[in-house]
């Protein structure tokens, strides 16, 4: 699983792109590209 820990306190603003990744033996996950191009998971 690419996520190991989330953030949800991320300001829309800041936010590029959001990638949603549905892998069989991981939960959802939805990966958010910053404007820093940065990645976290929310």
């Amino acid at each position: 699983c690419s996520c190991r820990s989330t953030v949800n306190n991320v300001p829309r603003s800041f936010i590029r792109e959001l990638k949603f990744i549905h892998t069989p033996n991981c939960p959802f996950q939805v990966i958010a590209k910053l404007k820093t191009n940065r990645e976290l998971c929310i």
